[in-house]
């Protein structure tokens, strides 16, 4: 039967342009969203052209699949249609525009599958490589740091070498040796080729080269400066990287040289500079990406001045090292935050080149330089986005297949519909499965099979499909991670998760491990049953690998650094090698490590120290250097015997290796090294390691371990050397003890003295001549066995023993043990080492005393009376003088001829009183003999002291017959004593009392005074602005100055006053039993006598000083209370105008007490969060405006309460603290604008106040503009207010300073103008744009004309000169209405606003209305 025709579809046919609108809109939003997120996600211009094609295709065939559907609509006639209707309703009744709807729809899901790829999976990526690039610059920087040290071990251990200490102290005394020359030459080359640096200077400790190895291209001034810190701390210091005239790179390093003397002490003998190419050794740690990377780059960065500097060549730049640079303003660039931030961090950025850049950084330490890692972020997002766009593209596909198949099969019957859109999913899950970059699986939870796999999974087990469905997972998974993946499993059963992901290791069929990120999830039905387990895995072996490869090369640089120390702590190879053998395991990541030893006879490698697995292996092993033995073939036989290492990457597939084959595996060794280690340029055994992995030691390791290797060799040389040297040693003490048998044996009296004159050895012949035992001698002074008149003698005679080498016969008494005195004759010798310094004395002595019994005696006695040191009179009984030898004729310039029957000159009642000459006779006749100090005149008639021993001499019938007088000249010791005397109580300058000798003289005085009940002062003077006599004139006259002031202050003084320097400018003047009124008196005659002109060389000067008195006992009872007193005075009369004097007050006590108790409060202030910003409104007269604020400090104190800032803003200027304290003033009043600025407040000026020392800071224009920029605030919303007396303090350097703060766009203002001094002409020059009337001339505007006339004729005079006028102190509206009627621009004070807290001035702000002056109220 025919269908009837239904009248509404015919109405729901689409019309001609209905199809157009609707191909125009779906065209238009095709080609508009896909492009523009196509544009998003691929930057290839290649990628792009494909996919564009892609796109293209794809639109075609859905427009075409469209049109088609509308043909049909329009072909379908009245019976099609009604069965069309009936299977529509079937079809749930899915209308044609809700289909057109759906097909957009899904047509959008393509470019948006491929965006959401890219924004999810875009930051791990990032945080990943941001991991990568953190580890290569810890790598890098520790690396380097490595380096470094290890170039300061070499340091180290050519400052232990004694050898060459002494060899360069010889070279210094004797620059001309050749020899010498030759044998340090020696010593540097072999230092310098043993650590590999390309050249050597040898300076002394003032820096001046002494010896050349090699050639330095360019100054070394710099880096000798660097040897004073050297030698100080006995370190090695390095330059920074400098550039030699030949525009190659250099590194220097400064060895101090030090040597030690037998009593501890240090003396510097010089510093051995040390250069190296970083080119060589420290840019290839730089350079080198341990990945494959295109953009990869290392970059070595240190700060210079205002720019950051590159050390290595960069990739992207052509200039070379040290060329490129990069300034600190370019917040842009990691490398610059890098510096800036000085630690470890990372950071994006545009790099040097422009390119948009991922980078970590980290600070080398002990350095200025910072080791940047970078890589493009092109090149870090690139896989990203390639698979975002195969995910679109896939996606894209899949749509188009599915809505081709659902458009041609929409009419079929719903169970034929059902069947065609499973199996559409069926081919859908197959291409998801077929993915070519992850492996996937499901598997069953009951019985743990797998139920299918992709290929991809195959491949990445290694397992054909059929194979691998037969495999369980646990006969996959590798044993140490089976119990982390069962126990997620149980946990996947039991219903706690819904699926994990975790890395993990399989076991591929061929035997290999590989590392894979395993995603689990779990498929459940309705009631919550698990029904199927998929799981996707992806191969991360190469990461795993590139990970192990970096903690790898760490372990290995740990290794070398400890075998260092260890070589540093060691003192033989048997110390050393077993500890390299225990680094080599415990931080090289070894299995195994053992140290043979050759034997030259048997040519065998004997292992002789090991440390590690399986050591009872090493028992077995027999190694030779014989190529003709089998067990001569291995890899230590050849290492040893070609004299270079050997690398077994494969331990199973070296041939010379298959006997261990079975016991390597059991022992888990995969790869092994052996290093040959010599010994003075011989090789002496060798150094094996074994390896747990495979491919163990690439190329960056070996480099290391043959550092390494060379290393143990050069202290194995070390350790030979020092054994050869304990050897010489034993042989010299056999000697010493041999000649020390023959000299205790000798029948003569032997002494050994040092430089001090003390006893080093004697023999049994001298013990046995003074009766002494040797302990009762040995390093005592050899004065204390003789007479006070032969010590005076050997004083004198043992600087020109020293001096000549050789003493002959001169006489001295020694004293027996029992008192009885020797006179001993003595010759001898001084020994000296080969460089001629000063060792000991060798003496023979002999015993004169029975001799003088003889005639003999008295021939030689004649002898020693002619040839002693010390001046011999002998006197008759009446006094007169019978014979002098040729000393005393030396001493006075008579000649015997002159002295002989005369009184000696001695007696001349000119030279010693009578009575005291009377006294020495009688104590001469009392007790035999008399000692002393006496005056003696020369012939020429000058006075001399001398030290006399005058012993009288019996007859047989014991009456007296002589007088036998010795004497020495003390006329230089006595200088020397008065000279020292003077040094330690006078001023060197001016010849006053010192602090010592002041002290001492003030002690007296007030034990006077006290004893007496008087009074005392003391005044202390400081003359005023002296410091600008030393600045502008200079310290010579300056210090004449000086000079002529003590002059005039001894001529005021009496002759019992004290007047003192302490230092500098400052005197002390002591005034003994002076009252007050004295004091005053004297006072201001000293200050008429100092301000008359002082004429020095051609200047004509004019000074004043500043006097503070204080009095004993009302001000204090000691001088050190006195003192104080009057400093604190003296700082009143300075405040007061200087040139006067101040008396001591307790007031002046307590303010003193109450500035230290500030000072020190203050000095904690800023960090204890106590000081606080207030700000006060400026407004305009004009319109009553708020305009401006100024910022004014406060200090809150938890105990002192509020402290004004008239109190504690002096003492933050005199102590230096006004500078941090202005800096946080003026960081914080900008920032407190620009947030004013954030939260919509009018637009304002902020005024800061700046103190008189912050002013005179340099880089205060630079600071300003730097806070500015730091919280973005316009330069024009600042206003700098300076005091009109710290402007004229300078006016000249307060130009400048004005004109650059002007020029960076900052505005200045003078505070307080009109309460100082100015020079028009100067204020004229001023860029200022505000004068500020003080409040001191606001204050009684309405009742003082004076106050008045001057603010009109400071309004005026702004006026006149183009500046604007504010007034501070407004505190009445009669005051306001005066100030604007006069023209004054702005005001502020009380009357306007108090000073608030930040809160409160913006509440203050928001409610603020105009304020009106009592006229404006009645024009109202």
């Amino acid at each position: 039967m025919t269908q009837p025709v239904d009248p509404q579809r015919d109405k729901r046919r689409l019309t001609p342009i209905g199809v157009a609108l609707l191909y125009a809109v779906f065209a238009a939003l095709w080609i508009t969203v896909s492009g523009a997120l196509l544009n998003m996600s691929v930057d290839d211009p290649v990628l792009q052209g494909r996919i564009e094609i892609a796109k293209g295709l794809l639109f075609v065939a859905v427009t075409s699949a469209l049109l088609y559907v509308v043909l049909r609509e329009w072909g379908t006639s009245v019976a099609e249609a009604a069965a069309v209707s009936r299977r529509r309703a079937r079809l749930k009744r899915v209308g044609a525009a809700q289909r057109i709807v759906l097909l957009v729809v899904l047509c959008s899901l393509v470019p948006l599958s491929g965006l959401v790829v890219l924004k999810v999976h875009e930051p791990q990526v990032e945080r990943e490589a941001f991991a990568n690039l953190k580890a290569i610059a810890d790598l890098k920087a520790g690396q380097i740091e490595n380096w470094l040290y290890e170039r300061q071990n070499d340091g180290a251990v050519i400052m232990a070498s004694a050898g060459m200490v002494r060899q360069v102290a010889a070279l210094r005394r004797v620059a001309g040796d050749s020899a010498v020359r030759e044998s340090v030459r020696a010593q540097l080359i072999t230092a310098v080729d043993a650590v590999q640096y390309e050249a050597a200077l040898l300076v002394d400790p003032l820096g001046m080269p002494l010896l050349e190895i090699g050639k330095f291209r360019g100054p070394v001034s710099g880096t000798t400066a660097l040897l004073p810190q050297a030698l100080e701390t006995h370190q090695t210091r390095h330059s920074e990287v400098v550039a030699d005239a030949d525009g190659g790179l250099r590194l220097d390093f400064v060895v101090p040289l030090v040597s030690f003397a037998s009593d501890g002490r240090r003396e510097s003998v010089g510093g051995l500079v040390l250069a190296v190419r970083p080119e060589q050794f420290l840019f290839p740690f730089v350079d080198s990406w341990p990945t494959a990377s295109a953009s990869g780059e290392t970059l070595l960065v240190r700060r210079e001045g205002d720019s950051v500097l590159f050390i290595n060549d960069p990739r992207g730049f052509k200039g070379g090292g040290l060329a490129l640079r990069r300034s600190l303003k370019r917040t842009d660039d990691p490398v610059v935050a890098a510096v800036k931030a000085a630690r470890s961090g990372i950071g994006q950025g545009n790099d040097y080149r422009g390119v948009e850049v991922l980078a970590a950084y980290r600070p080398v330490t002990g350095t200025e330089w910072v080791v940047v890692a970078k890589l493009d972020r092109s090149e870090v997002m690139a896989p990203l986005r390639q698979l975002s766009s195969w995910v679109s593209l896939i996606a894209l596909v899949a749509l188009a297949a599915i809505g081709a198949v659902i458009f041609l099969l929409w009419r079929q019957r719903e169970r034929t519909v059902h069947l065609e859109i499973q199996a559409q999913s069926d081919k859908v899950l197959r291409q998801f499965y077929d993915l070519p970059f992850i492996g996937i699986a499901i598997s069953s939870p009951t019985t743990k099979e797998w139920l299918r796999c992709n290929d991809h999974l195959c491949e990445i087990l290694g397992y054909p499909r059929e194979e691998l469905l037969r495999r369980t997972w646990a006969e996959m998974t590798h044993p140490d991670d089976l119990a982390a993946d069962v126990a997620c499993f149980d946990r996947l059963l039991a219903g706690e998760i819904e699926g994990y992901t975790l890395d993990k290791r399989f076991i591929r069929k061929d035997g290999s491990v590989i590392f894979v990120t395993l995603d689990v999830r779990g498929v459940r039905s309705a009631d919550g049953r698990l029904e199927h387990v998929l799981a996707t895995m992806q191969d991360i072996t190469e990461r795993k690998l590139t990970e192990a490869k970096t903690q790898r090369l760490t372990a290995i640089h740990a290794a070398v650094s400890e075998c260092n120390q260890a070589i540093i702590r060691s003192h033989s190879a048997e110390e050393l090698f077993p500890q390299i053998c225990r680094i080599a395991v415990l931080y090289g990541g070894m299995k195994t490590a053992w140290v043979g030893r050759l034997d030259r006879e048997t040519l065998l490698v004997r292992p002789a120290f090991s440390y590690g697995d399986d050591l009872g292996l090493l028992s077995e092993l027999q190694v030779s250097i014989d190529p003709d033995l089998p067990k001569g073939r291995g890899p230590t036989g050849i290492a040893v015997r070609e004299r270079k290492p050997y690398w077994v990457q494969n331990f199973q597939t070296e041939p010379a290796l298959e006997p261990w084959y079975e016991r390597a595996e059991r022992s888990g060794w995969r790869a092994s090294a052996a290093l040959p280690l010599t010994r003075d340029g011989e090789v002496v055994g060798a150094f094996i390691l074994y390896a747990g992995e495979t491919n163990a030691f690439d190329e960056a390791v070996q480099i290391l371990l043959i550092k390494m290797a060379q290393d143990i060799s050069f202290a194995l040389t070390l350790f030979a050397r020092e054994e050869e040297r304990r050897a010489m040693e034993n042989a010299l003490r056999e000697s010493e003890s041999r000649f020390r048998e023959l000299y205790e044996k000798a029948p003569l009296a032997y002494q050994s003295l040092d430089v001090e004159g003390n006893i080093l050895e004697v023999n049994d012949a001298w013990l046995n001549l003074l009766g002494f035992r040797r302990e009762e001698v040995i390093g005592r002074f050899i004065g204390d066995f003789m007479t006070d008149v032969s010590v005076s003698a050997m004083r004198n005679e043992f600087p020109r023993f020293q001096q000549r080498g050789k003493v002959d016969g001169p006489l001295f008494h020694f004293l027996h043990r029992d008192g009885t005195r020797r006179l001993l004759m003595v010759n001898g010798q001084i020994a000296r080492d080969r460089d001629g310094n000063f060792l000991r004395t060798h003496c023979i002595m002999t015993d004169l005393t029975e001799r003088l019994q003889s005639a003999e005696q008295l021939r030689l006695a004649a002898a020693v009376f002619e040839q002693s040191a010390e001046g011999i009179v002998i006197l008759d009984a009446t006094h007169n003088v019978l014979m002098v030898n040729q000393a005393y004729t030396k001493m006075t310039g008579y000649s015997a001829a002159e002295l002989i029957g005369k009184l000696p000159p001695v007696m001349d009642p000119g030279c010693n009183d009578a009575s005291f000459i009377r006294a020495m006779w009688e104590t001469v006749e009392t007790h035999g003999s008399w000692q002393g100090e006496l005056w003696n005149r020369r012939k020429d008639g000058d006075l001399y002291p001398e030290l006399a021993s005058v012993s009288r001499v019996h007859d047989e019938e014991g009456k007296v017959s002589h007088y036998i007088a010795i004497v020495t000249d003390i006329s230089a010791h006595k200088a020397n004593e008065a000279h020292i005397h003077r040094l330690a109580h006078f001023d060197a300058l001016t010849g006053l009392p010192n602090r010592s000798l002041l002290a001492d003289r003030v002690g007296q005085s007030l034990s006077r005074v006290e004893r007496n009940a008087e009074s005392l002062a003391l005044i202390f003077m400081d003359i005023d602005r002296f410091k600008n006599v030393n600045d502008s004139l200079g310290h010579r006259i300056g210090d004449e100055l000086l000079i002529q002031v003590a002059g005039r202050l001894r001529h005021v003084l009496r002759e019992e006053d004290t007047v003192s320097r302490l230092g500098g400018d400052e005197f002390i003047l002591v005034l003994p039993s002076a009252s007050a009124e004295g004091a005053a008196h004297v006072a201001e005659k000293v200050l008429k006598s100092l301000s008359a002109p002082y004429q020095i060389e051609h200047h004509e000067l004019n000074v004043t000083a500043s006097l503070g008195i204080a009095m004993y006992p009302n001000d204090g009872h000691t001088y050190d209370a006195l003192s104080m007193c009057a400093d604190a005075a003296m700082y009143r009369a300075k405040q007061g105008g200087r040139n006067t004097f101040r008396f001591f007050t307790r007031e002046m006590q307590e303010r003193s007490d109450r500035t230290l108790q500030l000072e020190n409060a203050l000095r904690r202030a800023l960090d204890m969060d106590q000081l606080e910003l207030h700000y006060q409104p400026q407004i305009s007269l004009a319109d009553g405006r708020v305009i401006g604020v100024e910022a004014l400090l406060r200090w809150r104190h938890p105990e002192l309460g509020n402290v004004s800032p008239a109190d504690f803003v002096p003492i933050a200027e005199e102590s230096g603290l006004i500078l941090p304290i202005g800096e946080w003033v003026l960081r914080m009043a900008i920032c407190q604008m620009q947030l004013w600025q954030e939260a919509g407040l009018p637009t304002m000026v902020m005024a800061v106040n700046l103190s008189a020392v912050q002013f005179r800071q340099s880089r205060l224009p630079e600071l300003v503009s730097q806070t500015l920029e730091e919280f973005k605030l316009p330069p024009e919303c600042l206003e700098l207010e300076l005091t009109e007396g710290v402007a004229m303090d300078n006016p000249v350097g307060a130009i400048a300073v004005m004109n650059d703060l002007h020029e960076r766009g900052v505005h200045m203002s003078i505070d307080d103008f009109g309460t100082g001094y100015s020079s028009l002409s100067y204020l004229k020059r001023f860029k200022v744009y505000k004068l500020k009337i003080d409040q001191s001339f606001v204050r009684d505007l309405s009742t003082d004309p004076e106050d008045a006339a001057i603010v009109e004729a400071i309004i005026g005079l702004s006026r006149s000169l183009g500046l604007k006028t504010i007034a501070e102190g407004v505190e009445t509206a009669e005051q306001l209405a005066f100030l604007r009627e006069r023209g004054c621009d702005e005001a502020q004070g009380y009357h306007i606003g108090r000073p608030m807290l930040a809160e409160d001035f913006e509440a203050f702000l928001r409610d603020y209305r105009p304020v009106k002056t009592p006229r404006e109220d009645f024009e109202l």
